[in-house]
């Protein structure tokens, strides 16, 4: 009886090896386990602690002060932070949010609207067969389309460490969405009901669009990655070009540049400034921009307040805090106009008004702005 149960509870020399490995490797994810948890207590903890930074505390014009009046353009709360306005096919203006879509008659009234499930990221107007709303996805976010209805058409989740960014277009003729991963995820591209064609790999593709060059011919891809370049690819996803900024590009977004009535040019934040970029990472103009330092979302325009001259304002996104800066600059590229703004605020759009010039509208927390110079 002794020699049975030695012989059977005693694990062979390669079972013991086997075991103390098991025993090893539970022990490793139970300790990474614990350090990821103590990594994310106090890192997220903190960041919730946070108060507002002063100079962002009290909503005020800081510079410019009469130069522009400012009124309720529209309102619904429903529509959540308003992250797109666009002119429609119709010359309706569409005005999208994280949570629905309004587009607006000339005198304001709604045409139609629709309403989805919140989307934890912006949400854009795109010109598909299949649907009209995309929500670009985050880490904590699939990308979903949903149509002119609020419908969901399709929904995508990656199955790496997670969305950065996704963007809807055509290329070569084709209706296509681009997806930017993290880490090495890469680069994917779906056609419009969802299904993925192709991957590509790239590291940490932080934001992605799709940009027409100035000769109005060849849609190209165009993102920014882990080491700070602007990469161009083509519907195929080969790379084409890699360029390299004087500063490194996380979150960018497409603009239209003083007479240039193109949105392929590109406005990102970097040592407390703003930088306009050519789409081959040439730097147009670096604009002054007090309390820019770390910040990712940034929007700009140009715009005709005036029979004078182009302007250009440039919207700063603090949505951790709930506010916003937006600032204005002249022909020159003084600036001429900051203010802090107690909303959360995510698109801007240029909209021609009765005089001959342009009015600026700024989408934020259901509502949106007119800017007009006085």
């Amino acid at each position: 009886m002794l020699q049975a149960c030695t012989s059977a509870n005693i694990p062979s020399v390669n079972n013991r090896y086997t075991l103390a490995a098991v025993v090893v490797a539970a022990a490793v994810v139970i300790v990474c386990g614990i350090f990821l948890v103590y990594r994310s207590l106090t890192f997220f903890l903190p960041l919730r602690k946070l108060s507002t930074p002063s100079e962002l505390r009290t909503p005020k014009v800081i510079l410019g002060q009469g130069l522009f009046s400012k009124s309720l353009y529209y309102q619904d709360p429903s529509l959540g932070v308003i992250t797109d306005i666009e002119k429609g096919a119709d010359g309706q203006l569409v005005l999208v949010g994280q949570s629905g879509a309004v587009v607006l008659n000339p005198n304001l009234q709604p045409a139609s609207i629709a309403h989805y499930p919140k989307c934890m990221s912006d949400v854009a107007f795109v010109n598909l067969s299949t649907g009209t709303f995309l929500c670009r996805g985050s880490w904590v976010s699939d990308i979903a389309l949903f149509n002119r209805d609020g419908q969901l058409v399709w929904r995508y989740g990656a199955k790496t460490p997670g969305i950065d960014d996704a963007v809807a277009g055509q290329i070569e003729g084709s209706e296509t969405v681009i997806v930017g991963l993290n880490g090495d995820g890469g680069l994917h591209r779906l056609d419009p009901q969802g299904k993925e064609l192709w991957q590509q790999p790239d590291g940490n593709v932080w934001h992605v669009e799709i940009a027409v060059p100035d000769s109005g011919t060849g849609a190209m891809i165009l993102h920014s990655n882990a080491r700070g370049q602007l990469i161009s690819r083509d519907g195929a996803g080969n790379v084409v070009r890699q360029d390299k900024p004087e500063i490194y590009v996380s979150h960018f977004a497409l603009t239209a540049w003083d007479d240039h009535p193109t949105r392929n040019d590109l406005i990102t934040p970097g040592d407390g400034s703003l930088y306009i970029l050519t789409m081959h990472a040439q730097t147009l103009a670096k604009l002054s921009a007090p309390g820019t330092a770390g910040v990712d979302e940034v929007e700009g325009t140009s715009v005709r307040l005036s029979a004078l001259a182009m302007s250009y304002a440039a919207l700063v996104r603090h949505s951790m805090w709930k506010r916003s800066v937006l600032y204005i600059y002249d022909k020159q590229q003084r600036l001429i106009y900051q203010e802090v703004l107690d909303h959360d605020c995510g698109a801007l759009f240029a909209r021609a008004n009765s005089s001959g010039n342009e009015d600026l509208l700024l989408g934020c927390d259901g509502s949106v702005w007119k800017y007009s110079q006085n």
